[in-house]
């Protein structure tokens, strides 16, 4: 996967970023294993108190919870589906890692 910064992220998904919008993310994992390179996502409101342990450098959260997350270091990034809005953030890192790494090989016609 190639990085992209949480500004980047807000526009893929159309969030309102809160926090460093110029933390790298190079990676994803679940919200209580990403580390501070890694985008994760709370899809529940009730489960916000487990962003308090998460060490995730960034996360997809419900709009609901803007202005109600207090413990999380990392940056948030508020949005109407965190789980959508995993995915597409997933696939604008997974396209520009085939952008920058062709396959070997080439693409032409043999």
């Amino acid at each position: 996967m190639n990085k992209l910064t949480a500004a980047q992220i807000a526009e893929i998904t159309g969030g309102e970023l809160e926090g460093d919008p110029q933390v790298i993310i190079r990676g994803a994992n679940s919200i209580e294993k990403a580390s501070g390179n890694e985008i994760a996502f709370l899809e529940k409101p009730q489960d916000s108190e487990i962003l308090k342990k998460s060490g995730a450098g960034c996360a997809l959260v419900p709009v609901g919870l803007k202005g109600k997350i207090k413990d999380f270091k990392g940056t948030r990034i508020y949005v109407d589906n965190p789980k959508w809005a995993f995915v597409l953030a997933l696939r604008k890192m997974e396209s520009e890692t085939k952008a920058s790494n062709p396959p070997a090989g080439g693409t032409g016609i043999h």
